[in-house]
């Protein structure tokens, strides 16, 4: 069985990419810079959740954090700073799923989520 959530598109703000990918040694979870950025920059972080308790909130906000293009999130030149526990939440419910599906989830990817006001 397949599931598809539609989405209404919005425009403006920061793009951003969020995927996982199943390996020989576990799940890797990464975010980055999504959209046309996401090839050209190639700017993304990765951690292999925990298989039983995924990953925490201050986990997330380290693999937010070493992203290159972490300042435009953080309010760079005067641009309003993006909703960054959000979009950690998103990541720590995106590894929970990956833990959860287990094997049965070899990839998946949100590209784009957009932090609207950026």
């Amino acid at each position: 069985m397949q599931i598809f959530l539609v989405q209404e598109i919005v425009t403006g703000g920061v793009e951003l990419i969020l995927g996982l990918h199943r390996e020989p040694l576990g799940t890797a979870v990464l975010p980055g810079m999504g959209g046309v950025t996401a090839e050209l920059v190639k700017d993304t972080s990765m951690r292999m959740p925990d298989s039983e308790c995924g990953l925490s909130h201050e986990e997330a906000l380290e693999l937010i954090q070493e992203l290159k293009t972490f300042p435009l999130l953080n309010g760079y030149r005067g641009r309003p700073r993006a909703d960054i526990d959000a979009l950690a939440s998103a990541i720590v419910a995106f590894a929970w799923m990956a833990t959860e599906l287990g094997s049965r989830r070899i990839e998946a990817e949100f590209n784009v989520l957009v932090q609207e006001g950026v």
